[in-house]
């Protein structure tokens, strides 16, 4: 069985340059596109080494043996860190349910100037599991999304009570 080729540069030698910041559709691609579409192009490359070994076998063709060496030269050179840490920066990662609640426990119990001190933040750090960074961020999304309305319902709940 004779596979096709995948592009029109021969199988031997080196590969052409691949050129950067080539306009597609008339503008420049995305940083984020182009990671997602090397992680595609990744994705379609894992899923087609094992049908090219198995095509292969045992009387496998130069041809054969040439793609997949590039396929493994190509997962050395892509699969590596710098591919990983260019994803890895868009992940979102949750706090725990027990952080949350921890966190908000502190907000709660100071609700009139929620801003912690580094040694409080530090301490809420140590105690959640979570860096500074976490701690600083947490804070200042949940000041932003329900101050105003917690020290409504806050003052509406003692204003019941009297």
């Amino acid at each position: 069985m004779t596979l096709p080729r995948l592009s029109n540069s021969p199988p031997t030698g080196s590969p052409e340059p691949v050129q950067t910041g080539v306009l597609v559709g008339g503008k420049t691609p995305e940083p984020q596109a182009c990671v997602s579409f090397g992680l595609r192009a990744l994705q379609i490359i894992n899923k087609c080494q094992p049908i090219i070994e198995r095509a292969a076998g045992d009387n496998a063709d130069s041809q054969s043996m040439e793609l997949l060496r590039e396929i493994d030269e190509l997962k050395r050179k892509y699969c590596g860190p710098v591919l990983l840490r260019a994803h890895s920066r868009h992940r979102r990662f949750s706090l725990t349910n027990d952080s949350k609640r921890l966190l908000k426990q502190w907000f709660n119990e100071h609700i009139e100037h929620p801003y912690p001190t580094q040694r409080e933040k530090e301490a809420l750090a140590k105690t959640a599991s979570l860096s500074l960074k976490q701690i600083n961020d947490w804070f200042t999304n949940y000041r932003k999304r329900h101050w105003e309305a917690d020290l409504v319902d806050q003052q509406c709940d003692l204003a019941d009570l009297h």
